[in-house]
């Protein structure tokens, strides 16, 4: 036993949050050797537990530093301290982890190549120069990779993986940067690279990298495995090359991310603030979208509808291999086929996607769990997330919920959220559920994640729309289901993310969603609180021709709110032909297969297309995206527009303003005016709805949320507008406001509903 010459105590403490994965038991280990303590750390489920004897003040040193200066990629959420009788430790050391069933539980998130790393791939003579799979305690895989919590080899992908002597050494070297980092390995030991041609057929080179890299700037399409999946990927700078992934994706105009070799290769094509550097340059390595710069040189064909890029950097060893040898861009889309989720696996992407690529760089460690690229962007300096993926998934926030639930999102953009220990946990992007394929993912995603955080759902939350995968799946499990609508819970979602608990008035504008009167809704003023919302208003209702046909072609949209107006001559709509339109106009005037909706985006998608902007889309809101994109930022005016009352609450007219848009079309006004003035008219209209529901029920707290919002023009203007009568105004930040928020809205909702 270890004498101490002052006076001396034990502690044992319990540390929660994002502390397995992240060099958080080296840290431990080293603090406590420097100051003389003893002891043990270990994983216990997923959390960092410390047994922990010595001088008192030496304790209170090392409890201090653990609190205020972590590993760089730690994420404390909650420490436990409690005192304890001597036990008479002689030296401190790391012990095998342990099982703990429910104990609070957080998972370590995929980390980008750290630059310690990317000196040993590119500069250094040792065992990992270019090396691959190079990783270290601060960087590499860890969710794509994990089976089971504790956070340990054995129960990742790595375990088929023997460490060598030498990567065994450094494991269990605590003076080493890869002490107890779980997928250290070499290329003795590692996982290994092949390029194979599009059937499959491998292709013998001295390097892998070097050859893919020569194929890549020879025009050739690549399916690239990374941490989370595959991407397709090409010169971004040879428009031949981008023309042919979008031809073989049938991608023919949805922007595409482009990887570019360091951030000054970004500066050279975007403008690029110090917020958006940090986000780019951080250890999540999202896509990040930015303003092209007027010297861009990249080819247009990359986002054709859009000012911006998304542009993200190499963000592991293989990424930055690639672009060692003098290529500056590469696109980085998800591999996948239309409607189908990211190939992961390598002989399913051999066979999924032999028509779309030319090669295949691929390696032999399994993914267990696919994760896509985090979709980011900066909004008056705050990061606004709108995708959550790889860096960021599993998110989680403490709503300090009371029950353990299973929220299963929505249709497209799909997602879900579980919660435990007051803990929300956001799972990844999961994509629309379009396909049986798409949705056996993401299923798979929610037992792993139930399975992970030893879960046992109390209720099944769901969207109230009966066709929904997502509501289906729900009413077949076992035990209490609950259904929200969908708007509701777009609401809840920004009021959770900000703990707002008091009421607020939610302008909640979207595309789709089965209103409480089986009418599609999607232009709604909600006032209430997490326990429940009064419809206040909408946009007033519009028989919309067409069904799913209206989203995927918006020229329906814009003859039905014609035929609405009484006004069905098209002359001098550049976006609409007589001869493909009677038909709808028959079905109209005959009611069928027609539905009611309120929605904000079906009326973009119309003013879209009166412009002669986007008759036909080829991905989710190209429509209103193109209208964004050509809007004159610096008018001003708007057009004349009507709130009448009903037993509904308001209505927002659409009448006067469509009738104002057509008046400027016939007369020549140009597509970035009017757009411009749409937008402006829809802010003032959603501004004076909002101050009279304010007045009405003595709220001054506003929530913007639904993928309209995603228009930062349309986000922009309102928020000032409202801050401009005395409105606090919410958004979403953390959770994306389009659908992939409506899991976490959902849980956060019924939580509070299930209190009582």
């Amino acid at each position: 036993m270890k004498q101490y010459k002052n006076e001396a105590g034990r502690y044992i403490v319990d540390i929660h949050g994002i502390v397995q994965g992240v060099g958080f038991r080296p840290f431990v280990y080293h603090s406590a050797r420097e100051l003389k303590l003893c002891g043990y750390v270990s994983n216990i489920g997923g959390s960092v537990f410390i047994d922990v004897e010595g001088e008192v003040i030496s304790m209170k040193h090392f409890i201090n530093k653990i609190m205020k200066t972590p590993p760089p990629l730690a994420q404390i959420e909650k420490i436990n301290i409690r005192k304890a009788k001597m036990k008479g430790y002689d030296c401190f050391d790391i012990v095998k982890s342990s099982e703990d069933k429910e104990e609070l539980r957080f998972i370590p998130k995929d980390t980008a190549i750290c630059n310690s790393c990317k000196k040993d791939i590119l500069e250094n003579s040792g065992r990992w120069f270019h090396y691959e799979f190079t990783n270290c305690t601060d960087c590499g895989p860890r969710y794509s990779i994990i089976k089971e919590l504790p956070y340990d080899r054995c129960s990742t992908s790595m375990r088929s993986f023997e460490m060598c002597p030498a990567c065994k050494e450094e494991y269990e070297n605590p003076d080493s940067r890869r002490f107890h980092a779980q997928p250290v390995c070499c290329p003795i030991c590692g996982p290994q690279l092949k390029l194979l041609d599009c059937k499959g057929k491998e292709i013998v080179a001295q390097s892998a990298i070097r050859e893919a890299v020569r194929l890549l700037k020879e025009g050739s399409i690549l399916a690239v495995k990374g941490v989370g999946g595959f991407h397709l990927m090409c010169d971004a700078e040879n428009q031949k090359a981008v023309a042919k992934l979008r031809s073989r994706k049938q991608r023919p105009h949805q922007p595409l991310a482009v990887m570019a070799a360091d951030a000054a290769a970004i500066e050279n094509q975007c403008v690029l603030n110090d917020r958006e550097r940090q986000l780019i340059t951080s250890s999540q390595s999202p896509i990040v979208l930015l303003k092209k710069k007027a010297t861009c040189s990249l080819p247009n064909i990359l986002a054709w509808d859009s000012d911006k890029l998304g542009m993200l950097l190499p963000y592991t060893p293989m990424h930055m291999l690639i672009f060692a040898d003098g290529l500056k861009y590469l696109v980085a889309t998800s591999a996948n086929l239309s409607g189908m989720p990211m190939e992961y696996e390598n002989q399913k992407a051999i066979d999924h996607l032999s028509e779309v690529t030319d090669y295949f760089l691929l390696h032999d460690r399994e993914i267990n769990i696919p994760i896509d690229d985090s979709v980011t962007k900066v909004f008056i300096e705050k990061e606004v997330i709108s995708r959550v993926g790889r860096g960021y998934a599993p998110l989680s926030i403490n709503i300090g919920a009371q029950h353990q639930l299973a929220a299963l999102g929505a249709e497209q953009k799909s997602g879900v959220c579980l919660s435990k220990n007051g803990y929300t946990h956001v799972s990844q992007y999961l994509g629309d559920m379009k396909s049986p394929e798409a949705f056996e993912n993401y299923k798979k995603v929610l037992d792993h994640l139930i399975h992970l955080l030893r879960i046992k759902p109390q209720a099944y939350v769901h969207d109230l729309h009966p066709g929904y995968l997502s509501t289906q799946y729900a009413l077949e499990q076992q035990g209490m289901k609950l259904a929200l609508q969908h708007h509701f819970a777009h609401m809840a979602s920004c009021m959770a993310e900000h703990k707002l608990t008091k009421p607020a008035i939610g302008v909640i504008y979207d595309g789709t969603g089965f209103g409480e009167d089986g009418k599609i809704w999607g232009g709604e003023i909600l006032v209430g609180n997490l326990k429940g919302v009064t419809r206040a208003g909408h946009l007033k209702y519009c028989a919309i021709q067409g069904g799913d046909k209206a989203v995927e072609e918006p020229w329906r949209s814009a003859v039905s709110y014609l035929y609405a107006l009484g006004d069905c001559s098209l002359e001098g709509l550049a976006g609409l032909d007589n001869g493909v339109t009677e038909t709808v106009k028959a079905a109209l005037k005959a009611g069928l297969h027609c539905f009611e909706s309120s929605s904000m985006g079906r009326l973009f998608d119309c003013v879209s297309a009166l412009l002669g902007l986007c008759s036909k889309t080829t991905y989710d809101a190209q429509a209103a995206i193109i209208l964004e994109h050509v809007a004159d930022r610096q008018i001003q005016s708007g057009y004349e527009y009507e709130i009448q009352e009903d037993q509904d609450g308001l209505l927002i007219g659409y009448e006067e303003i469509i009738k104002a848009i057509l008046t400027d079309i016939r007369k020549g006004k140009g597509v970035t005016e009017i757009s411009c003035k749409f937008h402006n008219t829809i802010a003032d209209a959603t501004v004076e709805a909002v101050v009279k529901v304010g007045k009405l029920y003595g709220v001054r707290e506003a929530v913007l949320s639904g993928g309209c919002f995603e228009n930062l023009l349309l986000l922009e203007k309102s928020i000032k507008k409202l801050e401009g009568h005395g409105f606090t105004v919410y958004y979403n930040e953390k959770l994306p406001c389009n659908d992939g928020g409506i899991s976490f809205g959902q849980l956060a909702a019924a939580d509070r509903i299930m209190r009582g």
